[in-house]
């Protein structure tokens, strides 16, 4: 196993923890991210802890977990980037919560990108890969459509209530 593998195989790793959170405990993602419906979280976890499952695994497995991480990885670049927190600043600006912390929020979803991209090229066409991290930035916007759509209708049930 290369360094680049055993890399690999620990960054798949801590997506399994990572999606964990995601499932058990997502409040400060929620805080941090408003405008995704709270029900993103269960689904998002599970399936970050289903890719880094078939990636540790590996073998025939390999191409299901890097089109899904790809595609997970492209709807972390659209979260970091474009979408908006409650004042409709993103994490980027350094106007969010985290302040100029967020400047560097899409470093870490570019390092998996890269070092999946390095070892994914043995099991999957460039092509497949950029498609399939296309199709995570776009689904970032429909999931940032469906949250704001959330707020708004929670935001006027509490006026009526």
């Amino acid at each position: 196993m290369t360094v680049l593998e055993a890399t690999a195989t620990v960054l798949s790793a801590t997506l399994v923890l990572s999606g964990l959170m995601k499932i058990f405990s997502p409040g400060d993602l929620i805080k941090l991210m408003p405008n995704l419906p709270s029900w993103f979280w269960l689904p998002a976890g599970i399936w970050e802890v289903v890719v880094g499952i078939l990636l540790i695994v590996g073998g025939q497995y390999a191409p299901y977990g890097l089109i899904l991480a790809f595609t997970f990885l492209g709807g972390v670049l659209y979260s970091t980037t474009v979408l908006k927190d409650s004042d409709g600043n993103t994490l980027v600006s350094g106007k969010s919560s985290l302040g100029s912390g967020g400047h560097g929020m899409p470093v870490p979803g570019l390092f998996y990108t890269t070092v999946y991209v390095l070892t994914g090229l043995a099991t999957m066409t460039p092509t497949a890969m950029l498609t399939s991290y296309a199709a995570g930035f776009i689904s970032g916007f429909a999931f940032e459509s469906a949250g704001t759509a959330d707020a708004v209708y929670l935001r006027a049930l509490d006026k009526i209530i």
